[in-house]
């Protein structure tokens, strides 16, 4: 009988795929999850400078655009409609939340990766992939903190560059398309999950 480890090989988003392997009973499935967990550790600590770069940038980007030499207008963009144009304006200091709440998201996110026992999975979990099902669910969380951090960074860029140029309009492509990244990699994981999760006779 066949069973299946995580390789970290095969795929840009999530650097997992089932791939089969002999087996010898539940000593192995053991063997395989931390051999899933030390394979992905490289790129998750990578991930995790991307993210802290990524936050790093936007704080400074937004102190910049609030102290620096060239001042910003007394009012700025604060929101854009689906087609990019500015539907709602208010003061620069507006531009403290985005990374204040990126600092929080962050912080948040990195307390959860912590406790990967305490997920709910879209699967049924049992104790041979349970250690497999939390090391898939820590690469998602690595990737998603780098997507969306670098999607506040682009967004907060797009809005200073908006207020400086008095256009008030930014491109209605990137946000869609990002937002369609960051979605696919939360689908790619859960199908992940699923094919992880079902016996090796069923795969």
């Amino acid at each position: 009988m066949g069973s299946w480890r995580i390789s970290a090989s095969s795929c840009p988003f999530s650097l997992i795929s089932i791939c089969p392997k002999a087996t010898d009973g539940k000593a192995h499935n053991h063997q395989s999850a931390q051999l899933i967990y030390h394979e992905n550790e490289f790129m998750r600590r990578n991930l995790e400078i991307v993210a802290l770069a990524a936050l790093a940038v936007l704080i400074f980007t937004t102190a910049r655009a609030l102290y620096g030499p060239v001042r910003l207008p007394q009012q700025i963009p604060t929101h854009f409609a689906a087609d990019g144009r500015a539907d709602a304006w208010g003061p620069p200091q507006s531009l403290l939340a985005l990374p204040i709440f990126a600092l929080l998201l962050y912080t948040l996110m990195t307390v959860v990766a912590r406790f990967p026992s305490a997920f709910n999975f879209p699967a049924r979990v049992t104790p041979a992939n349970r250690e497999a099902l939390e090391a898939i669910s820590i690469n998602m969380i690595a990737w998603l903190k780098v997507e969306v951090l670098c999607l506040f960074c682009w967004v907060q860029h797009m809005t200073i560059q908006a207020a400086r140029s008095g256009q008030g309009s930014i491109s209605p492509v990137f946000m869609p398309l990002t937002l369609g990244v960051v979605f696919a990699t939360i689908l790619w994981h859960f199908v992940a999950m699923r094919r992880a999760a079902k016996p090796a006779s069923a795969r």
